[in-house]
């Protein structure tokens, strides 16, 4: 089961170069650890326009948790997170969130698309089951029209 965390971050006016250094330096350091990491500009995004998004997914929860802590002890990471967070850097964080992918009975349709799309809700209550299926049939639905990966995460 695949899990991962996310870092939404909005640009500081007129840094996006920044940022996006920033970023290749950041998964640079984190790809040591494993994981799979992915960074996105947004255009279209609501009110996380002019934000970025910056992954990284994990085979397994176990394999999440040993990178984090291998993390933990890694001096550059640190020094990157402390700059990060100062009054210099070129983003500032907004959320930060740990995601679980949610087993749909499908395969996805394999590869990497340039675009992602991110849809978010809250289930009603007593209606996960009702979730799952109808996010299975839009998966299959995007994948059927052009998308890959198409995958639900909670």
């Amino acid at each position: 089961m695949r899990v991962g965390q996310v870092v939404t971050s909005r640009v500081k006016g007129g840094q996006v170069e920044a940022a996006v250094t920033a970023a290749v330096e950041i998964a640079g350091l984190v790809r040591r650890h494993g994981g799979d990491v992915h960074f996105h500009l947004t255009t279209v995004a609501g009110e996380d326009v002019n934000s970025t998004v910056f992954s990284i997914d994990y085979e397994s929860p176990e394999a999440l948790g040993a990178a984090f802590d291998a993390m933990a002890d890694d001096a550059e990471i640190q020094a990157f997170t402390t700059r990060f967070n100062g009054p210099d850097s070129p983003s500032e964080v907004t959320s930060t969130s740990m995601t679980m992918e949610l087993p749909l009975g499908r395969d996805p349709k394999p590869g990497q698309g340039g675009i992602l799309e991110v849809h978010l809700g809250k289930p009603n209550p007593g209606r996960i089951a009702d979730v799952l299926n109808e996010a299975a049939e839009v998966c299959e639905f995007v994948e059927a029209n052009g998308a890959v990966n198409a995958r639900w995460y909670s």
